[in-house]
């Protein structure tokens, strides 16, 4: 019998995680369930609990495969793999330190099926070491509105954590995916393009996904310049993406607004300046404006931009210092 819902989970360094996560997927009242496990080359012992976790449950042990990667490819390129051998109708794709409701998966896919959905989204609770808060947002979007604000990552979860996707869609949205590893925004990357693929999408008002935001060993965490240059290669991926549409100019500026947050990137870290290259990446968007004005920061962002823009490397570095002391002292004044 077919599946009517694929799981496809990668999993690296979350011992501390995988019992409970694995658990919440094992106990779901869905029956027809397919589980892909892909390991990372995890440097713990999570396949280990893993395996052990799954022998658990006996009833499910058939419809378990776990791949194992021959080099750490990072979430995307995971997530890719096994969702090029699944076989349901829906995708799932969970994170491997997070666990999600019993009835999640059944109450999606039988809205999906109930709606002719090709997307159901639900809200995510954010566990953290203050308490549990449910992540804001609007659930009665449009599609249009659902990719604009996708685009630019305003007022909505922008992971792929929280959404059932129909399998057609995923298949069409990982053609031309990046082949090389992605340190960060993968997950953004997918979901904007399987958003602008799908033609309906269907909110459920419940907190089926509980989201740890403890785990030390996550790479969003860790901003690097390899994580910089995944950003950057991920807005040229989306401008590829969009510009080949016939609607891409109803979605341009939106665009454009994100490679300008990215490339902005190259100016906010010290110990990452790199002006001349802020400068020859997509010289077309040096002018400050692209850069979205979201909150303070982005105001400072905008100056430092217009400074190394008119070639005043040492003003533009002198307002992110400025703005580094600013960011130091509010740390302080918390502990």
């Amino acid at each position: 019998m077919k599946p009517k819902v694929s799981v496809c989970i990668p999993v690296y360094h979350v011992a501390g995680y995988i019992e409970a996560c694995v658990k919440s997927l094992m106990e779901q009242t869905l029956g027809e369930i397919e589980y892909i496990f892909v390991d990372d080359c995890s440097p713990d012992n999570s396949l280990e609990l893993l395996e052990a976790t799954v022998a658990r449950y006996p009833g499910r042990r058939d419809n378990v495969t776990i791949m194992r990667n021959a080099e750490n490819m990072g979430p995307g390129l995971s997530r890719k793999r096994a969702a090029e051998i699944a076989t349901g109708e829906f995708i799932y794709f969970p994170d491997s330190d997070d666990w999600i409701e019993p009835d999640m998966l059944e109450s999606m896919y039988n809205k999906a099926v109930e709606t002719d959905s090709d997307i159901i989204r639900c809200h995510i609770l954010l566990h953290t070491d203050a308490g549990n808060k449910r992540m804001p947002g609007k659930i009665d979007y449009t599609i249009d509105e659902w990719r604009r604000h996708l685009i630019i990552c305003e007022d909505v979860y922008v992971g792929l954590t929280t959404s059932l996707f129909k399998k057609s869609i995923i298949d069409s949205s990982l053609k031309n995916f990046p082949s090389r590893r992605l340190y960060a925004f993968e997950d953004y990357l997918l979901s904007v393009k399987a958003f602008f693929n799908a033609d309906k999408v269907t909110f459920i008002d419940r907190d089926f996904y509980h989201c740890n935001v403890g785990n030390p060993n996550s790479v969003t965490k860790k901003i690097s310049q390899r994580t910089i240059d995944s950003k950057l290669s991920v807005a040229a991926a989306l401008h590829d993406f969009c510009s080949a549409r016939s609607d891409f100019d109803e979605f341009s500026s939106l665009v454009y607004n994100f490679m300008a947050v990215a490339k902005i990137e190259l100016l906010t870290h010290r110990d990452m300046w790199q002006p001349d290259r802020w400068r020859s990446t997509w010289p077309e968007l040096n002018d400050p404006k692209y850069i979205r004005l979201t909150g303070t920061k982005t105001h400072f962002y905008r100056a430092i931009a217009g400074a190394v823009n008119a070639k005043r490397d040492m003003i533009g570095l002198l307002i992110l210092s400025l703005l580094t002391m600013v960011d130091n002292l509010k740390n302080l004044c918390r502990r």
